[in-house]
């Protein structure tokens, strides 16, 4: 609880350009397990399904966060990822991830995540990493992400209904 709780107080605000097409920049907080820590910035983010992309802003880079056995607490979409893979030009490096949680705020309301005070944005994506070297990871993004990703799965229930 309380590296989860150190996670949460590692994400730091972001203010987002949010493009038309599902994208948004997003900030991630890297944490080596050594204390030291790297801040990226205007890193592109895209949902689609339940698979977070991160792209460095230099396009070269990219984490793949694969999320499963979702259930939705309290108006928040809330998955455990279960693969997480380090694309880089020349190799992919899949990492291991003892604990870890995203969220996905499907309202147009912000929301707090349970037990916490932090405030997932309205169609906001949160995502909290802990890695088997002791690396914390942490990602914000906020509106279009969420808001496709939102869309894509009405239109996948009204499917189902037919």
């Amino acid at each position: 609880m309380r590296r989860l709780s150190f996670a949460l107080a590692c994400v730091l605000s972001v203010a987002v350009a949010f493009p038309a097409r599902g994208a948004a920049e997003a900030l991630v907080r890297v944490q080596q397990s050594d204390g030291t820590t790297q801040v990226y910035r205007n890193v592109h983010a895209t949902l689609s399904g339940t698979t977070l992309w991160l792209r460095s802003p230099d396009r070269k880079d990219r984490l793949q966060i694969v999320s499963a056995a979702c259930s939705f607490p309290h108006d928040l979409q809330r998955c455990l990822p279960y693969q997480v893979i380090l694309h880089k030009p020349d190799r992919t490096h899949q990492l291991t991830i003892t604990r870890g949680v995203f969220y996905v705020n499907l309202t147009t309301e912000p929301h707090h995540l349970l037990h916490s005070s932090q405030v997932v944005a309205p169609h906001g994506v949160m995502v909290f990493l802990h890695t088997t070297r002791g690396t914390y990871v942490s990602a914000i993004a906020a509106a279009e992400v969420a808001a496709a990703h939102a869309h894509l799965s009405r239109l996948l229930v009204l499917r189902q209904r037919r």
